[in-house]
């Protein structure tokens, strides 16, 4: 005997499994930033923890780069100019910078989970923390244009465009109250049975 409509549970399908698709690609490009943060976090906290030692190291490396190359090291060359504001930064300052980009990228693990399971605080959440970026993309664009940062500004873009469009959030087309109609249209019993070409028609009762 076949189950009850009630105890079946039917997959997404239409729109929702389309958004469902959509989020959690973001979800997965979150998901890399996660991982590039965190080793970016660790390595802060092993510098501050051992900065006296590195900077001690990096001191002889230099003087010994000077003493072989005949004369001073350029100090116009990019790595030197990078290491040597580096290592002007205090151990607290590097700590709180540690700590501050370790609160950020557990507040993207939390966006990343509630995009993968289409929660809709999270798409809020996703919204106003790329939102925040945008300007800052737009004032590093401004000072150097890269491809890299090109794309990143584009993507960040369309998915605040996508996020307010399509999941209307913030009230537009109709807010949540649409968004949920929507999803219970094209969600349940109806929409298959909608889907499902009729039966073919009992045939006639034979004449006596």
């Amino acid at each position: 005997m076949p189950p009850d409509r009630s105890e079946v549970q039917l997959p997404i399908r239409g729109r929702p499994l389309r958004d469902r698709y959509v989020l959690r690609v973001i979800a997965v490009e979150r998901a890399v930033h996660v991982i590039v943060l965190s080793v970016l976090v660790v390595a802060i906290f092993a510098f501050a923890a051992h900065r006296s030692a590195l900077d001690h190291a990096y001191t002889r490396v230099l003087a010994q780069l000077q003493g072989g190359l005949g004369g001073p090291v350029s100090t116009s060359s990019t790595v030197v100019k990078d290491l040597d504001k580096l290592f002007r930064y205090s151990t607290t300052r590097l700590y709180e910078a540690g700590a501050a980009l370790a609160v950020y990228t557990g507040l993207l693990v939390l966006e990343t989970v509630g995009l993968w399971w289409a929660r809709r605080w999270a798409e809020y959440l996703t919204f106003v923390e790329t939102g925040v970026l945008v300007p800052y993309e737009v004032y590093e664009l401004l000072d150097k244009v890269t491809a890299l940062k090109v794309i990143a500004l584009v993507l960040n873009l369309a998915v605040l465009a996508y996020l307010l469009y399509a999941h209307r959030l913030f009230g537009v087309r109709g807010g949540g109250r649409a968004e949920r109609e929507v999803h219970e249209r094209d969600t349940g019993w109806p929409p298959i049975e909608r889907a499902t070409p009729p039966g073919p028609a009992a045939p006639a009762a034979a004449s006596a």
